[in-house]
């Protein structure tokens, strides 16, 4: 007859102390090792989303050409600015005040707000904040509207202040840009001034073409990149070499013989 041996019973083994801080220590040295990538997966993301942006306003703006005999949208319409200028047919915006994103919105030539907001910065606020230019109370202007995240070439091309004209309110027309692959239409923007003063970060729907600090200009959000849109239609990453100051080093300033704004 077999003996009948009787074991006591043993609970299971669990972690030690030193094994869980071991499995902690491995965790987070694979959290610091992937934490860098995915970051630049996400930048890489939002820098491409971004021109895909300034892609759609390449047709935009293609279309308004096609629309109003191959001039540019004014940069902003209210006063000073003749209510009959041929450049303005067949649009009537007459004792209104409307900056450029504002115009092409009120006719039909955006018809989503997302065209405006880079989602390199901070796309939710701004979607909200450019949303509200929508209240009927505010439906006249579009104010909110000024702080669109793509800065347009305004004195260049949605003005004449350069040129010796009568009227320098006047748009260009696409011939007047004789390198149209290497002047500049668009380009990501930021209102350093709006952020000086309220602590909040916003775009701005112009971009000077000189260095101005403390005001508005080309806003440096796509790893040392600015996303630009050129004239042509196509639209690159610029690489610029100091942040602060994008013009020394990347876009160039209208004192350059060989810069990206002017017409010539």
């Amino acid at each position: 007859m077999n003996s009948l041996h009787l074991h006591a019973f043993e609970p299971s083994r669990g972690f030690t102390l030193i094994e869980l801080l071991v499995v902690i220590s491995i965790i987070a040295l694979l959290i610091a090792i992937l934490l860098p990538t995915l970051n630049k997966t996400r930048e890489a993301a939002q820098g491409i989303a971004c021109l895909s942006n300034h892609r759609q306003w390449s047709i935009v703006m293609g279309t308004y050409l096609n629309d109003s005999d191959d001039y540019y949208p004014p940069y902003a319409y209210g006063a000073g600015f003749p209510a009959n200028d041929p450049y303005l047919s067949p649009y009537d915006y007459a004792g209104r005040n409307l900056t450029w994103t504002g115009m092409l919105w009120d006719n039909g030539y955006i018809d989503q707000l997302s065209i405006m907001v880079d989602p390199g910065l901070s796309p939710e606020t701004d979607i909200e904040y450019i949303d509200s230019a929508l209240d009927s109370s505010l439906a006249a202007t579009y104010p909110q509207f000024t702080h669109a995240q793509y800065g347009y070439n305004h004195i260049h091309l949605g003005s004449s202040f350069r040129l010796s004209v009568s009227n320098q309110r006047t748009p260009a027309m696409i011939n007047d840009v004789r390198s149209q692959t290497e002047t500049i239409l668009l380009a990501d923007s930021f209102s350093y001034l709006y952020e000086i003063n309220t602590g909040k970060t916003r775009g701005y729907y112009i971009v000077r073409d000189h260095y101005s600090p403390g005001t508005y200009g080309p806003h440096v959000r796509h790893s040392s990149a600015i996303n630009v849109l050129w004239v042509d239609g196509h639209a690159s990453a610029v690489r610029v070499g100091d942040a602060s100051n994008p013009y020394a080093s990347g876009l160039t300033t209208i004192s350059d013989a060989d810069n990206f704004w002017d017409r010539k």
